[in-house]
């Protein structure tokens, strides 16, 4: 879930890191001023088609923005208690 506090829409642009293969970049999204977006990994819109998170792999995420946004991140796998979470208000 991505927040946009300011006035002026957000591009975003993230890149998935992962331990086995080369990063998967240009992913673009818009969040428009003071609002929030959620969404999902596998939904989001990838160069070559929706991306593919498969569960329990290894990753990062980067989110670069061309305006300060908010990112929450939660991750919950099958089983009980697999869950992180956190927030970071970050600059560009």
């Amino acid at each position: 879930m991505v927040t946009n506090p300011g006035s002026e829409t957000a591009n975003l642009e993230f890149t998935l890191y992962w331990s086995d293969r080369e990063p998967t970049r240009g992913i673009r999204v818009q969040v428009p001023g003071e609002r929030v977006l959620g969404f999902r990994l596998e939904r989001l819109p990838g160069p070559n088609g929706p991306v593919d998170v498969p569960p329990r792999v290894q990753y990062a995420i980067r989110i670069d923005s061309d305006q300060d946004v908010v990112a929450v991140y939660g991750r919950v796998e099958c089983e009980p208690g697999w869950l992180s979470v956190f927030g970071y208000p970050g600059h560009v």
